[in-house]
């Protein structure tokens, strides 16, 4: 049982042993994890799943529509590579909601602590809600590259749902975009994120043949130097 101050107490499923497991395992990381970057697509994600689990109540990682985090992820953008969902249920905080997915009381394979601590994902969208049943809800949508889709606005339904408590960011404005990694650039519109930079999709090219890289590629080290390089697969 897990008792705070103030707050009601939880019966866990494993007690003592996964926080101290959690605690081993991020003792062991060598060196800070890259900073996530949020993207607008993914908070929109995010919040119509929110959204959607307000209403219906369920705790689930299907929407009511039968759609999948992958299917809800693409209509907001593209991702590549790879696309993950984290869903916490009932947190109090922030601290509550990041603790709780960290030490994932309860799941044999740890697989929210596996996504929270996975380097590959670079790119995230969160969004929490109330619940009818847990109180709270909280949605992470998470992306190792994504281009947004910066037109695309979440549907109008989902902007007035006072369910939804994560507001929609707006488009930045014309200039104010990150520089793209490869042309110097201000990224405007449309960015994709690779080696923790940003990039115009038509400046992402391969180290090799100097093609664009429209599809999933790698990662890996440069046959003259250590710094990474990316390749079509």
């Amino acid at each position: 049982m897990l008792r705070l101050p103030g707050q009601t107490p939880i019966l866990t499923a494993e007690g003592v042993a996964a926080l101290d497991e959690a605690i081993d395992v991020l003792v062991e990381i060598a060196a800070p994890l890259p900073l996530l970057t949020p993207y607008r697509g993914l908070a929109a994600a995010a919040a119509e799943h929110c959204a959607d689990l307000a209403r219906t109540g369920e705790a689930s990682h299907f929407g009511s529509d039968g759609s999948a985090p992958a299917q809800r992820v693409e209509r907001y953008g593209k991702w590549r590579v790879a696309t993950a969902e984290n869903i916490s249920y009932g947190g109090e905080s922030a601290f509550r909601i990041m603790a709780k997915l960290l030490i994932d009381d309860g799941v044999p394979d740890r697989g929210h602590r596996a996504t929270m601590l996975d380097p590959e994902y670079a790119c995230v969208g969160i969004a929490v809600a109330s619940h009818p049943v847990y109180n709270t809800v909280a949605v992470f949508e998470f992306a190792a590259v994504f281009e947004d889709a910066l037109a695309i606005a979440p549907p109008p339904s989902l902007l007035s749902d006072p369910t939804c408590l994560t507001p929609n960011a707006a488009p930045p404005d014309e200039g104010t975009g990150p520089p793209c990694a490869g042309c110097g650039e201000r990224i405007v519109r449309t960015g994709t994120r690779a080696l923790n930079k940003e990039w115009h999709p038509e400046c992402l090219k391969c180290a090799v043949c100097g093609d664009v890289l429209n599809g999933d590629f790698f990662t890996k080290n440069g046959a003259s130097s250590s710094m990474p390089i990316l390749t079509h697969r």
